[in-house]
């Protein structure tokens, strides 16, 4: 078998997975690279033998995406904003509609010469360690109640962050189940605020919800990092209540929401004494991020 057929029998195999043309042949190709270590293989070496070793890797992954788990804890990595994150089960998979938290960030922050941002709930690190990345001059403080996710967090950062910046500007700390700001007042003593941004990807799923989501989702990523209560706003009622102390005064909360939840998210804030601003709408035109601040 050439690496050529191998693909296009992958191809056929995905489609009884997933009827989408175009993501069975991309899932096709990223595991075709991944197996022969070379981007697009079945263009570039296309009749080249595809030796048995890796069929088996091919069939052990088929399978595994057969069976739900994510095509990113298979591969053990996941594109985000202009880096590759090593992803597996201790964090969400970082997905697009995150990335834009991170340019509207990046859209604020340019013109600041230093900067203090918050990431509330890490998971992979895909948020503070972007950050990090494109702005030289920001502090940044990561917090994540999952001691594993931290662990991957520290993980990533150690392959993509230099370490004079992991040393001097960014920092990864516990956070408290349900007590989002604490952490950044309490560790060690030390207040690592006041900040210019706090940004969060927090669960906002709605507890009976996570039993009707792709497979892929509701049997492998994390529970905690999916859950958001009876329905699915709990964390934007904790955020609200306990985040303004944080921020400085011309400082601003920005955070992922889940499809229709703008208004009732906006609300929350609201009747917690913040000005919230038009949302961030994702390609699908879904209102996807909610930025805030506080009205005094």
């Amino acid at each position: 078998m050439t690496i050529f057929e191998a693909r296009q029998a992958a191809v056929i195999r995905l489609l009884q997975i997933d009827s989408n043309q175009r993501e069975s042949q991309l899932c096709a190709r990223l595991l075709i690279d991944e197996i022969t270590s070379t981007p697009h293989a079945h263009l570039t070496h296309a009749a080249d033998e595809f030796s048995p070793a890796q069929i088996a890797r091919l069939e052990t992954a088929l399978a595994q995406l057969e069976n739900g788990k994510p095509l990113a804890y298979i591969l053990g990595k996941r594109d985000f904003y202009k880096l590759q994150f090593q992803s597996d089960a201790r964090a969400l998979v970082p997905r697009p509609e995150t990335e834009l938290l991170v340019e509207e960030v990046l859209k604020r922050a340019r013109s600041t010469s230093e900067i203090t941002i918050a990431d509330l709930g890490t998971g992979t690190g895909c948020i503070a360690i972007s950050l990090a990345h494109e702005l030289p001059n920001a502090t940044i403080i990561a917090t994540d109640v999952s001691r594993e996710a931290l662990a991957l967090a520290k993980q990533n950062a150690s392959t993509l962050v230099p370490e004079s910046v992991r040393q001097n500007r960014l920092k990864f700390i516990r956070g408290v189940l349900g007590d989002w700001a604490g952490p950044l007042f309490n560790h060690d003593s030390e207040y690592f605020g006041p900040f210019d941004f706090l940004v969060s990807n927090p669960p906002y799923i709605a507890h009976d919800e996570i039993e009707n989501l792709q497979r892929e989702v509701r049997d492998f990523e994390p529970r905690l990092a999916l859950d958001g209560g009876e329905d699915g706003l709990d964390c934007y009622r904790q955020l609200a209540s306990q985040c303004g102390v944080l921020l400085k005064p011309n400082g601003a909360f920005l955070c992922e929401l889940g499809m229709g939840q703008f208004e009732d998210a906006r609300e929350i804030f609201e009747s917690h004494n913040w000005r919230v601003e038009n949302p961030i709408l994702d390609f699908a035109g879904i209102a996807r991020v909610l930025i805030a601040q506080p009205a005094s």
